[in-house]
């Protein structure tokens, strides 16, 4: 969900709430895009490096931090186009290495079914997502009468939260593969 929230809420983000150009958001968005380019194949290189699951929850924890301490506080086209390209490099890694790390998790022969189970188990999250931010900054807007920046806040901050869920959860999965809560172990 903070993935698909990160992706179609920045370029709203910098022309509603920064006063941007329209061509400055879709330059942020073509950013964000092109970190896309770049951090799939780099994660995909420290997932065989590092392992799966270390580097998924790592660059979860990144995708959390900067939209936290970058997006959040973020004011100038300068400061969102740093933003777009590290959570384009890292934001997405999941979806390259759920076929991998789902493997691990049940095997080979349950791979189809369980990569099922998990697609569709994230199509209402991700359907719901921008919704669901959309919500939030028009509950920010309208009942605590907050403009600009500010009305972005709880949705950036969701979002956000949402990363640093996602890269917890994977704890877990950790902790199922290595029988330990090793943290730098490679599972």
């Amino acid at each position: 969900m903070a993935y698909f929230i990160a992706i179609y809420t920045l370029a709203s983000y910098c022309t509603n709430a920064l006063g941007l150009t329209q061509q400055q958001g879709g330059a942020v968005q073509s950013i964000l895009a092109a970190g896309q380019i770049i951090g799939r194949p780099f994660w995909g290189y420290l997932l065989d490096r590092g392992g799966r699951t270390n580097m998924v929850m790592l660059s979860y924890i990144i995708s959390g931090v900067v939209t936290l301490a970058i997006w959040m506080p973020g004011r100038s086209f300068g400061l969102m186009a740093f933003f777009g390209l590290i959570c384009g490099a890292t934001s997405g890694t999941i979806h390259a290495a759920c076929t991998p790390l789902t493997a691990s998790v049940v095997g080979v022969p349950d791979l189809a079914s369980a990569l099922a189970i998990y697609w569709l188990s994230l199509a209402i999250p991700n359907a719901m997502g921008q919704a669901f931010a959309i919500m939030l900054v028009d509950y920010s807007r309208n009942h605590l009468h907050r403009t600009g920046p500010d009305a972005y806040a709880i949705s950036i901050g969701f979002c956000g939260g949402l990363f640093l869920a996602g890269a917890l959860v994977l704890m877990g999965v950790k902790r199922y593969l290595q029988g330990d809560w090793k943290i730098l172990k490679k599972s």
